[in-house]
């Protein structure tokens, strides 16, 4: 099983440097990656336009993905999922240079995590970068790069766009704390959840009427994808709506692209939109907290 414990040590020397292909929208990447995966395309995806990316397809499944501004690497995954502690993590890294074994093989070899668990925290680490690099705006640059390395560990497209079947546990405490802040800083709050953009699934609530929440929620994800299906540029960052003294805003996560926070209530538009910020700060890490380096 193919893992890395840091995705900067994935290989960035690209053989045979292919000619440019310039996307007007993101939107264009999905086709080609359905395509190169059912010509069985093995290699690398170079993206620059609103970052960089690469994305790396093996046999007809993505292996990896990497978007560099991305805030974590799969050793944080690891320690934040499974409880390994980082020093652990290094030493196994230095072995594996040593006796050629990949990552993810040692792993499960020494019996460090069972091989649904690591898979579990591969899908969840690439899912977020991948959805990270769909919601890109504005054109992209594209190159293909043909490369000989083979991977055990693959997941196919739909697989990483599923919903999570269940947070992480630092996820859901920092999100219980982004809700419980936005009720504390907004008198007349009557909705605050974190919403799978895709579907409107309502993923956690702080409501008193649990499916008023929830079809509040569903309603205002579909405009929100109907604005963004509308507007080819770029996606709209929020989405307000106002009606008599309601008003409502669906709100984006940037690390996490996929979700929203969706508010309402009886504040003013201007109010809603001021604790949006809070969303896109991402969790903060056990190693970060403690003053020890990520």
């Amino acid at each position: 099983m193919t893992a890395l414990l840091d995705d900067l040590a994935a290989p960035r020397t690209l053989v045979a440097l292919a000619q440019s292909e310039t996307l007007c929208t993101i939107d264009e990447l999905w086709p080609r990656l359905e395509q190169r995966l059912a010509e069985g395309f093995s290699g690398e995806l170079e993206l620059r336009g609103e970052g960089g990316a690469r994305v790396c397809l093996y046999d007809g499944g993505v292996a990896w993905v990497r978007c560099d501004d991305h805030p974590y690497h799969l050793g944080d995954v690891l320690r934040q999922e499974l409880g390994l502690p980082e020093p652990l993590l290094r030493e196994l890294v230095e072995r594996c240079k040593l006796d050629g074994r990949r990552f993810g093989e040692a792993l499960v070899e020494e019996a460090l995590v069972e091989p649904h668990e690591l898979r579990d925290c591969l899908r969840r680490h690439i899912a977020a970068q991948l959805w990270r690099l769909l919601h890109w705006s504005g054109s992209v640059v594209l190159r293909e790069h043909p490369r000989p390395h083979r991977y055990a560990m693959t997941f196919e497209l739909d697989e990483l766009l599923e919903p999570l079947e269940a947070l992480p546990a630092v996820e859901l405490e920092h999100l219980q704390a982004l809700l419980h802040g936005c009720r504390e800083r907004l008198v007349g709050v009557r909705l605050a959840a974190v919403v799978e953009a895709s579907t409107g699934e309502v993923l956690l609530g702080t409501g008193d009427d649990i499916e008023l929440e929830a079809v509040q929620a569903l309603c205002c994800a579909g405009l929100h994808r109907l604005a963004a299906n509308r507007i080819a540029s770029t996606a709209p960052v929020d989405l307000m709506l106002d009606h008599g003294d309601m008003c409502m805003v669906a709100h984006r996560m940037a690390w996490r692209p996929q979700w929203l926070l969706v508010l309402g209530g009886t504040c003013t538009l201007g109010r809603l939109l001021s604790v949006t910020p809070l969303a896109d700060l991402p969790p903060l890490l056990p190693s970060a907290a403690d003053g020890r380096d990520p």
